[in-house]
């Protein structure tokens, strides 16, 4: 396996654990980057943040040989 398809390898394998996380990491996790407190991550924000990510873990998996 040569260095670009172990990148899309890692890529692919970190958004795909990233989405398996349970849902109170995944709201910490939205919370640090909206710069909020995870309790103040509204459900719409969350949900807008579940289907980036499902959508992120299709492309690098699309891109998989």
């Amino acid at each position: 396996m040569d260095k670009r398809e172990l990148k899309k390898q890692i890529l692919f394998l970190a958004l795909d654990r990233l989405l398996d996380m349970e849902e109170y990491g995944m709201r910490s996790d939205l919370g640090f980057i909206l710069e909020k407190n995870d309790e103040d991550v509204t459900d719409p924000e969350f949900n807008r943040y579940l289907n980036l990510l499902q959508e992120m873990v299709d492309n690098a998996e699309s891109k998989l040989e």
